[in-house]
């Protein structure tokens, strides 16, 4: 049976504080008003319900809240299991992040705390693709469009689909390559590499990102599976994999800076944690 990890966040005001990802309550309710519209087709009325429930005790530490799952399900008269099957679900859409507590006065769990997720932007990447080498790629393309025989398409396709992408120089050639297996355009790897280095900002880990890159590997392959396995629920979408390799991503940063830190975890959390 696999050993249970320790929790070693306590429930305190500087915790609750720590984790706040919003600055005042219109940016929680503008999150909240982007994720139902963006997973329409995802949520039911059950989850809907509950996500509001969420927004409305967040308010204290705003889009922060520390409800227990039973305290949830008597306000939407649900079952506790099923508030735990619908956490689960908006964690994994990465509309929400649950964080297991402990007190203080006796060091036993209590009610873990659920953050509503701010809006995942477009990361703007400070080097873009330079337009010259894109033209240069493009004109390539139409190259070899041309040497192939216009009666054999299919095999002119099969050669236009195996050639190397035009890749950004950021990004790593590690993850880039892993990428591209799935993702054969520059577009998809640039944006999927843009929820790796999101992730990273709002880790505030001192480490530079480029000495990362196996953490961010992992992350991937790690939500690849989740994807083929389906446990993303209805996340056929690459909106759902970008979301579920954020949240993937930004916990893998959590534990290498708690691994890193064995002996100072809290404060590690507390740095990670502020947005």
């Amino acid at each position: 049976m696999k050993k249970k990890k320790g929790i070693t966040i306590i429930a305190s005001e500087q915790t609750y504080r720590n984790l706040s990802p919003f600055k005042t309550i219109d940016q929680l309710n503008e999150a909240v008003r982007h994720y139902r519209e963006q997973f329409c087709d995802q949520l039911n009325k059950t989850q809907l319900l509950v996500l509001d429930v969420l927004k409305c005790h967040s308010a204290k530490y705003t889009g922060v809240s520390f409800l227990t799952k039973a305290s949830i399900g008597k306000l939407v008269d649900k079952s506790r299991a099923t508030i735990i099957r619908v956490c689960k679900h908006l964690e994994e859409l990465g509309v929400i992040k649950q964080y297991d507590m402990k007190r203080s006065s006796d060091m036993q769990q209590t009610a873990c705390a659920i953050v509503i997720q701010p809006i995942i932007e477009r990361v703007q990447e400070q080097t873009k693709i330079d337009n010259a080498t894109q033209e240069a790629a493009e004109m390539q393309h139409q190259k070899t469009l041309h040497k192939t025989t216009n009666n054999n398409k299919a095999i002119r396709k099969e050669s236009v689909t195996n050639k190397a992408i035009p890749m950004p120089k950021f990004i790593p050639s590690e993850f880039a390559e892993l990428a591209s297996l799935y993702y054969n355009d520059t577009k998809t790897v640039f944006e999927l590499w843009g929820k790796i280095r999101l992730a990273y900002i709002h880790s505030k880990i001192d480490q530079p990102l480029e000495e990362l890159t196996s953490v961010a590997v992992v992350a991937f392959r790690e939500s690849i599976a989740a994807f083929k396995l389906r446990k993303l629920r209805k996340g056929s979408s690459l909106d759902s994999l970008r979301g579920y390799l954020y949240g993937t991503m930004r916990k893998m940063l959590f534990d290498y800076a708690v691994k890193s830190n064995p002996n100072n975890s809290f404060n590690v959390f507390s740095t990670i944690c502020t947005i």
